[in-house]
């Protein structure tokens, strides 16, 4: 078991980039990595998938129903808007993957500094895993739960709650009866969910690697002050100073950077839950008292 676990590790681990490996591996699997006109097959059919909905809402006559319905599902929609400001801001990654690399390679050969870079990349991978790990378990209650639902009630009732069927997609037929009409919409909405559940996995776990990795790079930092006087050589102390200043200077540049790359997704984060917030609020606002038991008002 243990060389098993070893081997699955080693596979998702690359030595060019010490705290990003899981990242990496991960995006080399999903054809992210170096980029050809056949990686934006997938994207391009997702996105065509997402229009369509929007177009069937806005068409049907419940318009306010599927809005909360698609609404409701944001989170799970995100994939497809990381995915375009991944491809958008694919030089200022490379930029960030490439400056990690050489800087981790470069500090695991100092005596002082790769303890520090062994203790972020472990935790870098722990909290990569547990975030894959959380994410596909996730998906798989849900969709799931929706799955089995469906097949249950059109196998026994021939008919299915319209509740299971439009959770992740809606369908210009509104599939509630016949296998032939909701089969083939499960199997695509199984594509449609896995693959934008992939690409938003991959989004976060880049993300939250990165930071961590950052988070490295400033305690390493802080060692490199913490000796650069101890030695009694002046021109030694000011050159190590001197490395010490640009070292600041490169973090203080990719933070910034990378702030730029990461706030507009922060930011539909803090809006869609707002927004789901606002909803729950206004809903239990509207629950009549009447309908709350009455051992509540003992």
């Amino acid at each position: 078991m243990k060389s098993f676990a070893a081997s699955v590790a080693a596979y998702f681990t690359d030595p060019k980039y010490p705290s990003m490996g899981l990242a990496i591996v991960f995006l080399k699997s999903c054809g992210l990595w170096k980029l050809k006109k056949v990686h934006y097959i997938i994207p391009f059919c997702l996105f065509i998938t997402f229009m369509s909905q929007i177009l069937y809402m806005l068409f049907s006559k419940r318009i306010a129903h599927f809005f909360l319905n698609l609404f409701q599902t944001g989170f799970f929609h995100l994939g497809l808007i990381k995915m375009a400001l991944y491809f958008y801001n694919l030089p200022k990654w490379m930029e960030t993957f490439n400056w990690l690399s050489e800087t981790e390679l470069q500090q695991q050969q100092d005596e002082h500094l790769k303890g520090i870079v062994k203790r972020s990349t472990k935790y870098c991978n722990t909290v990569a895993w547990a975030w894959v790990i959380g994410s596909y378990s996730t998906w798989t209650f849900n969709y799931g739960e929706n799955l089995l639902m469906v097949i249950v009630q059109i196998e026994t009732l021939h008919e299915i709650d319209p509740t299971y069927i439009t959770f992740y997609l809606l369908w210009p037929t509104e599939p509630a009866t016949g296998r032939w009409n909701v089969y083939p919409y499960i199997i695509v909405q199984f594509l449609y969910s896995f693959f934008t559940v992939t690409y938003l996995t991959v989004f976060d776990i880049l993300c939250v690697s990165t930071m961590i990795a950052m988070a490295g790079q400033l305690e390493a930092l802080s060692e490199m002050f913490r000796r650069a006087l101890d030695t009694d050589s002046e021109e030694d102390q000011y050159r190590n100073l001197i490395n010490c200043y640009k070292r600041y200077a490169d973090i203080l540049f990719t933070q910034k950077r990378l702030n730029k790359i990461m706030s507009p997704i922060l930011f539909m984060y803090l809006l869609i839950a707002s927004i789901n917030m606002s909803l729950i609020l206004f809903s239990l606002a509207n629950v009549s008292l009447f309908s709350l038991p009455i051992s509540n008002f003992d």
